[in-house]
This record gives structure tokens, C-alpha cells and sequence, in this order.
């Protein structure tokens, strides 16, 4: 009992440190620590050993095969042995063991594309999910502002209400605004709360670490500048993974045919044994056989096929239809990868316009929406009115807000199809 007190008291300890731990995450953090916690990431290595032992035993299959064999008999009539070693090499297959060997090695290969192709769309996840979090503590911070002004009107709506200088719908107003702002406040935390626990099932951490979210500052002209759409193409092109995956799948049919058309060959195969038996009853002992009763034996295989029900043949059509797919299905991709491409790079220009104008909008209205607050203090605008402006404000607030992560977002998107790296 006293063992089960101590486990359950240690195991709350650790709880509680674990809850009171924080980390500090820079984007270039989080994505490096994804890169090397996620769990998909770690799936995909073990594949790519996979991939490697698959290549090593391709080669190791152009080694003789080595078998030792024994047979000990007992009989009323006497005892009788037989010990052998046998070895065999295949000289000759169609270049079958070649092709196999090269084909282990593009696969290998193509283990590497599907990781990096893994390793952008995980980038791509983390971007997501840690601006959305910036973006709506962001919001918060902005919005804990203007709650504590409807706070502050609606004490004031209440001494004037109760002074009879305002009716009670106005100061109902009032307290109903104060209350949307609240919830706005809270739901913006929630967001918040959720899209971290989105980053950290990605980083594959701990839920009860609090994580301390180090804003981005690239909202320069100069950090943000989109290049020319040809250099982006241009760029992706030549290094993106999925066109090297789909380059690879066509390297891949191409020694499928190899492989099926060596089935057509003859096989040349060198084989070599010793052995020895004995019988104690007609050539002596179980010792004197290594002596006066052993063989020794080498020769030639020659293999040839003639008819396997056109299994080969079939295998051999099947392989060259891979390849017209695998060609198709690489001209596919280039086509997409260019129509996504230009349509990202449209989408960029016109959030960062979105952006600026939303800049310009969310300035315009919290001037406005303070020069409202003070001529309400002084009575010199209603209720109505300068509610009104508050939700303006909020609706320019939210839009400049969600505007601006939303062009960094997909401007940093773009980097990712370039194969430039992310630092913050």
C-alpha cells in the first residue's frame, strides 16, 4: 500500500512539473523540432532503412548460394551416412540481378524524395497552424483593448442611466456590447488554445507544456518580396520532390521492362559439391569415408525457357504499360505543379494588396472609433452611434488582422515550393 502511495504521489509530481514547463518556439524552431519529433517523419526513415536493406540484398544475391547437407541412417543391417556441401552461382540471367540492383537504388532514392516531399507538407502544416495561433493571440491582445473600453462605457452607460441622462435601451446597448466583447475576447483565447494544440500534436510534445509563441517579424517590403513567377517556376522545378518522385516512378517501369524481358533469356549457372557417404557394412567406418569415399564435383547449368503458360510475356506487356503510365502521370504533374504555381502566385499579390488596403482601413477606423469614444464621454454622440463605429472598427480590426496572416501564410507557402529555408 505504501509502494502505490509513493508511485501515485511521484507520478502527480511529474504532472506538475511537466504542466509548469514552458518553451519558447520560434517558427524556425517548431519547424526543425517537427522535422525531427513528428512521428510521420521518424515512419518514413524507418522505410527508407527498408529501402536500403532491400538494396543491399539485391547485391548480396550475386553471391553463390552455400548449403551443407547431412543424412545419418541406423538399421538393424548397419549404419550409413551421407555429409555433403553444395554451392551454386548464377553466371547468367537475362541481366535480371543488374536491373534488380539498379532498380533497389532508384527506389532507395525515391525514399528520399517521398521524405522531403513529407518533410514540405509537415513545413507546410506548422506554418498554418503557428500563424493561426499568432494571429488570434494577435487578436486578443487588440481585443482585451476594446473590451476594457466597453467595460469603462458601460460603468459610465450605468451612472448616467441611473442619473436619467441616458434611457435604458441605451444603457441595455451598452451592456449587450460589453458582452459580445467578452465573448469575442474569449473565443479569440480558445482559438488560440486549439490551433497550439494543433502545433504541438504536430511537434509531437507534451499537451501540458505551455508554449511562449515568438511573434514573426516579416512584414518588411524587403522580407516579403515575391520574385519574378518565372524564377519561382524555374526554382520549383528544379528541385521540388514530387517531380522527382514521378521522374523516379518512370526510371522504376523502365527497368520493369528490363527485368521482364530477362525472362526470355537462358540462365547459366555454375555449380560445385563435395561429399562423402558411407555404409559399415560394405565400405568401412564412419571415419575412413573422408579417406576412400569422397566426391568432388563441378559443372555447368544451362537454363533455357520455353513456355510458362506466357507468364513471362504477360509480366512483360504489364511492364510496359507502367511506363506510359508513369509517363503520363509525370506530364500530369508538371501540368498542376505550373496551373497551382501561377495560381498561388496570383493569390499572393492579391492578399498583399488585400493587406495593405486593410492596413490603411484598420487605422481609419480606430482613429475614428477613439474620436467616437471621446464625444460619447461627453454626451456629444449617442449610444447607437457610437456603437456602431465600435463595430466597424472590430470588423476592419478582424479583417486587417486575418489579411495579414493570411499573406504571410501563403507567401511563405511559395518559399516552401522553392526549397527556401524558414528561419522566422
Amino acid at each position: 500500500m505504501k509502494k502505490k502511495i509513493l508511485y501515485l504521489f511521484l507520478l502527480l509530481t511529474f504532472h506538475q512539473l511537466s504542466a509548469q514547463e514552458t518553451q519558447t518556439l520560434s517558427l524556425g524552431m517548431a519547424i526543425d523540432s517537427a522535422l525531427s519529433r513528428n512521428y510521420g517523419q521518424q515512419i518514413l526513415l524507418l522505410s527508407r532503412r527498408s529501402s536500403g536493406e532491400d538494396l543491399a540484398q539485391s547485391k548480396r544475391d550475386l553471391l553463390p548460394d552455400l548449403q551443407a547437407s547431412a543424412i545419418q541412417g541406423f538399421s538393424n543391417d548397419g549404419n550409413t551416412g551421407s555429409y555433403s556441401l553444395n554451392a551454386s552461382a548464377i553466371l547468367w540471367k537475362g541481366g535480371q540481378q543488374v536491373n534488380a540492383i539498379r532498380r533497389a537504388r532508384v527506389a532507395l532514392n525515391q525514399s528520399d524524395s517521398k521524405i522531403a516531399q513529407a518533410q514540405n507538407e509537415l513545413i507546410i502544416q506548422v506554418i498554418q497552424n503557428y500563424l493561426t495561433a499568432v494571429m488570434n493571440e494577435e487578436l486578443y491582445n487588440y481585443q482585451i483593448s476594446v473590451a476594457g473600453i466597453s467595460k469603462e462605457m458601460l460603468q459610465q452607460g450605468e451612472v448616467r442611466y441611473k442619473a436619467g441622462e441616458i434611457l435604458e435601451s441605451d444603457y441595455l446597448l451598452l451592456k449587450s456590447q460589453y458582452a459580445s466583447d467578452t465573448y469575442a475576447l474569449t473565443n479569440s483565447k480558445i482559438n488560440r488554445e486549439n490551433a497550439l494544440l494543433d502545433l504541438k500534436k504536430i511537434l509531437c510534445i507534451n499537451p501540458a507544456i505551455t508554449l511562449e509563441i515568438i511573434h514573426p517579424d516579416q512584414f518588411s517590403s524587403v522580407s516579403l518580396a515575391l520574385p519574378p513567377l518565372d524564377e519561382v517556376i524555374e526554382q520549383t522545378f528544379a528541385w521540388l520532390p514530387d517531380l522527382k518522385i514521378v521522374e523516379q516512378n518512370k526510371q522504376l517501369a523502365n527497368l520493369d521492362v528490363k527485368i521482364a524481358k530477362g525472362a526470355f533469356s537462358p540462365t547459366l549457372s555454375l555449380g560445385a559439391s563435395l561429399g562423402t557417404n558411407y555404409n559399415n557394412n560394405s565400405s568401412g567406418s564412419w571415419g575412413n569415408q573422408f579417406s576412400d569415399n569422397h566426391m568432388q564435383q563441378a559443372g555447368f547449368t544451362l537454363s533455357v525457357p520455353l513456355w510458362n503458360k506466357g507468364k513471362s510475356y504477360s509480366a512483360f506487356r504489364q511492364s510496359k504499360i507502367r511506363v506510359q503510365q508513369a509517363r503520363l502521370e509525370e506530364e500530369q504533374t508538371q501540368l498542376d505543379l505550373r496551373i497551382t504555381l501561377e495560381k498561388e502566385y496570383l493569390n499572393v499579390i492579391s492578399l498583399r494588396e488585400k493587406y495593405e488596403a486593410a492596413t490603411i482601413s484598420n487605422e481609419a477606423y480606430a482613429e475614428n472609433f477613439r474620436i467616437y469614444t471621446v464625444r460619447f464621454e461627453k454626451g456629444a454622440v449617442s449610444t447607437t452611434d457610437m456603437l456602431q463605429q465600435q463595430n466597424i472598427y472590430l470588423s476592419a480590426l478582424n479583417n486587417y488582422i486575418q489579411s495579414k496572416y493570411s499573406y504571410l501564410l501563403n507567401r511563405k507557402v511559395i518559399d516552401v515550393y522553392m526549397g527556401n529555408e524558414i528561419n522566422n
